[in-house]
């Protein structure tokens, strides 16, 4: 599947591209993702083979709206644009922040794209939702485990805040968060996800680059003080 990828890339075939990944399943993208992440003659390789070519290409083939009549179809492509986002998400918190300054460049340009992709996602859509809460938790989770993250991890929370802020769906906590499957809007989501990051304790390793992030986040007074509080104690 790979090879077949690269050459649509190779040939600028983008439209191309997204009708054949219509055709492959969800968990096949999640493996590619992961193979060019972990495999780093891909991740480092800057041309039409590489980590950041494959994932720009995946995003823009998934992003080609000629399929606006079936809602199916256009969710599977959401689904699949927020996975790869997710996979990413996971595989930076799993490197923590002992990493190279030519990793950390190419990082910085897979964040920035997949921030992008966060910005532009339809907040109408229940599937982007879901998986956008689910990235959220993940990064919560890692916070609170008090380990030591990469600095551009906290890069995705403003994208992803703001997304809640926005959105027309009813945002639904993750199985096994809320014993009763409790459901909000997305503005009340936004506010959890801030009160849970004001209340935990952060690491001194993460505190400057987590606190950058927060400069473009709208707070409450409250929220303010008790991130001020974090940061203090």
């Amino acid at each position: 599947m790979e090879a077949r990828i690269v050459d649509y890339i190779a040939r600028k075939e983008i439209k191309e591209l997204g009708l054949f990944l219509d055709t492959v399943d969800l968990q096949e993208i999640k493996k590619l993702v992961i193979n060019i992440l972990k495999d780093d003659s891909k991740f480092y390789n800057e041309n039409v083979t590489g980590c950041f070519a494959i994932v720009c290409a995946l995003f823009k083939a998934l992003a080609i709206d000629d399929i606006k009549s079936e809602k199916n179809a256009l969710e599977d492509r959401n689904g699949k644009r927020g996975t790869i986002i997710h996979e990413i998400v996971r595989w930076l918190i799993e490197k923590g922040c002992d990493t190279s300054s030519f990793f950390d460049k190419v990082i910085s340009d897979l964040v920035g794209i997949c921030v992008n992709e966060i910005a532009v996602g339809t907040t109408d859509s229940p599937v982007m939702i879901g998986v956008f809460v689910e990235i959220t938790t993940c990064i919560i989770h890692a916070i609170q485990r008090g380990n030591s993250l990469h600095g551009k991890l906290f890069s995705f929370l403003p994208a992803l805040l703001s997304a809640f802020d926005s959105c027309n769906e009813v945002v639904t906590l993750p199985s096994g968060q809320n014993s009763t499957g409790h459901s909000m809007s997305g503005q009340d989501y936004k506010n959890y996800v801030l009160n849970k990051l004001c209340n935990t304790k952060w690491h001194a390793n993460n505190v400057l680059s987590l606190a950058g992030e927060f400069r473009d986040i709208t707070m409450s007074n409250e929220q303010v003080w008790k991130f001020l509080f974090g940061l203090i104690i």
